[in-house]
């Protein structure tokens, strides 16, 4: 059997784009039968070129059937493309993340979209063989976007590949094709006009690839949209993108480029590098990955200036700086995220109060200070010190804001100072102690009272717990942190490992022999219990894999003895772990 007929085994050349991905998952069943090795793919008659040749000569019949149908539009709702992918074999391995303006009708080449998304998929499923592959789909203006948001290890075999120097070839000692999925990419790109795109960092790369569509009178921006882009459309600041990454960079430019904007890009040098004068942009995009104290200090005068800056950070880091942005972007972003951060900074709004706070931060499970206090000065230093524990920071002007701030979010500490226009730290804590549901909540005076006129007695008469002098020390601080927060906080959590050592200290041998028997509900039950109970724990990397079993299940309902084996060794490392802590206690 020749390599031509696995792939296609029939000769019909009434083919359309309809029938692209039977081709390509043939072409990937090919490639897998091949790399185990099966001497009849690779007989004196058929040696590995002309296999290569064979298969290349397919790809070319199937885009030459289809060039008549490339530029054929219909529309259709973007969901369709991920429900289309679920059908395939493989569609449990394909991890696909949407940003927020992906659902919504477009008009485009279905077939060949879906096509570009497998393809992607295969190049980190058979070229590097990794478990899963992760796609990020996009809609941004009239292209439909498709990236990979890793970097990807590439082998020095695809160094020619990547940059285009060479199209394909054959690894013989690994029994394995290189370039062939980025050859059909090309083609299909080439065919309908689109952008392809790889970005090289070291010895790592990501793909990105702009398929044009029509999309902009199918569905009406949000009242948000329509905001954030009056503010992009007369912003009037010169804008700088400095990174080390050139896809990063350009990225964000292509965010901006439907706006008539002065952008510059920097991209900032390994060896030695001269830093822009960040002081000439009223806008800066600063990559946090290329941070330093000298950057920092840099940033500081130019916040002096009134600059302001937007940091692009990975959602894992959790890295405070010295410098606050004005608005984190989270890779990987999208242009609705883009347009409500550049909104967040200048949408003229209240400073200061719960208004701003409710509109714009983002509800987390950490532990919640509120700080009230009318120096600015001081109050960011309070501030900049609790999020050095990774505690989550509320601040106000006066008693009237705090109590505000409290009424809505609720705290687990307060610190307020004891004068402060409209309402004082006395007046504020007298208030708050009257209030049943708040009578638990420490109260901390912070000020530089005079104990002629307030005695230590005066102030738990007030209400306060405790007090924090004016300058404060670090010892006085920690105490403070230590004595309110910490402490309950390790008391918490010992209880619930204690409580989740008891109750699953054995649950990896229930998973082992609900997969062995092929019990799928009652697995995905366990398991969904069991993400729940890790939540807590805030075990990531657990719940990650849970969550990839419960995709491939409910998906396929195929059950990976190789995962469940691999998660259930993890799990049990992790048991053992929190045994030894429970038994030594």
């Amino acid at each position: 059997m020749m390599a031509h007929d696995i792939i296609l085994k029939d000769n019909s050349q009434n083919r359309n784009s309809a029938d692209i991905l039977l081709y390509i998952m043939r072409l990937h069943n090919f490639m897998q039968t091949l790399e185990k090795g099966n001497s009849g793919f690779l007989n004196k008659q058929e040696n590995s070129s002309n296999i290569l040749n064979s298969i290349l000569k397919n790809i070319y019949v199937i885009i030459q059937s289809i060039n008549t149908n490339m530029k054929e539009e219909i529309f259709f709702e973007t969901n369709e493309i991920i429900a289309n992918l679920n059908k395939l074999s493989i569609s449990g391995k394909i991890l696909i993340n949407k940003s927020s303006s992906f659902k919504q009708n477009i008009a485009g080449n279905k077939e060949l979209i879906e096509a570009s998304v497998l393809l992607l998929s295969l190049i980190q499923l058979d070229e590097h063989k990794l478990k899963f592959a992760n796609i990020y789909l996009d809609i941004n203006q009239n292209f439909f976007t498709i990236q990979t948001p890793n970097f990807i290890k590439y082998s020095p075999e695809q160094k020619d590949i990547i940059s285009f120097r060479q199209s394909h070839k054959y690894i013989k000692r690994k029994k394995r094709f290189y370039g062939v999925y980025l050859i059909f990419i090309r083609k299909i790109v080439e065919g309908l006009e689109g952008k392809l795109k790889v970005y090289v960092q070291g010895n790592k790369y990501k793909i990105f690839i702009s398929l044009p569509i029509k999309a902009e009178n199918i569905q009406p921006a949000t009242p948000i949209e329509k905001k954030s882009e009056n503010i992009l459309d007369s912003l009037n600041k010169k804008i700088l993108i400095y990174s080390n990454s050139r896809y990063i960079a350009h990225k964000v430019e292509n965010f901006l480029s439907k706006h008539k904007l002065d952008v510059d890009i920097k991209i900032k040098q390994k060896i030695e590098p001269i830093y822009p004068d960040f002081t000439k942009y009223g806008l800066l995009f600063i990559d946090t990955n290329i941070i330093n104290k000298r950057m920092l200090n840099l940033l500081k005068k130019a916040k002096e200036q009134r600059v302001k800056f937007i940091f692009l950070d990975e959602k894992e880091n959790k890295k405070e700086f010295s410098v606050e942005p004005d608005a984190t972007l989270y890779k990987p972003f999208s242009y609705n995220d883009l347009v409500l951060a550049a909104e967040s900074i200048f949408k003229k709004r209240k400073k200061f109060g719960a208004d701003y706070i409710k509109e714009n931060r983002i509800l987390t499970h950490k532990k919640r200070v509120i700080i009230a206090d009318d120096d600015t000065i001081n109050l960011k230093l309070l501030e900049y010190k609790f999020k050095q524990y990774d505690l989550e920071v509320l601040t106000a002007k006066n008693g009237e804001e705090a109590i505000d701030l409290l009424e809505k979010f609720g705290a687990d500490l307060i610190i307020i100072d004891s004068i402060m226009p409209k309402m004082d730290g006395y007046q504020a804590a007298k208030y708050i102690r009257s209030k049943r549901k708040f009578s638990k909540i420490p109260i901390i005076i912070h000020s530089s009272f005079s104990f002629d006129k307030h005695t230590t007695g005066d102030i738990f008469h007030y209400g306060f717990d405790d007090f924090l002098k004016k300058p404060f020390d670090n010892r006085d601080f920690e105490k403070i942190v230590k004595r309110y927060l910490l402490k309950t906080k390790k008391r918490e959590i010992k209880k619930d490992k204690k409580q989740f050592y008891a109750l699953y200290k054995d649950i990896d041998i229930l998973i082992k022999k609900y997969a062995k028997n092929t019990q799928a509900d009652l697995l995905l039950i366990l398991l969904s219990d069991l993400k729940k109970e890790l939540e807590k724990l805030k075990q990531n990397d657990l719940i990650e894999e849970i969550e990839v079993l419960e995709h491939l299940i409910t998906k396929t309902n195929y059950i990976d003895s190789n995962l469940i084996e691999s998660f259930t060794k993890n799990l049990k490392n992790y048991i053992g772990e929190l045994g030894e802590l429970v038994n030594s206690e």
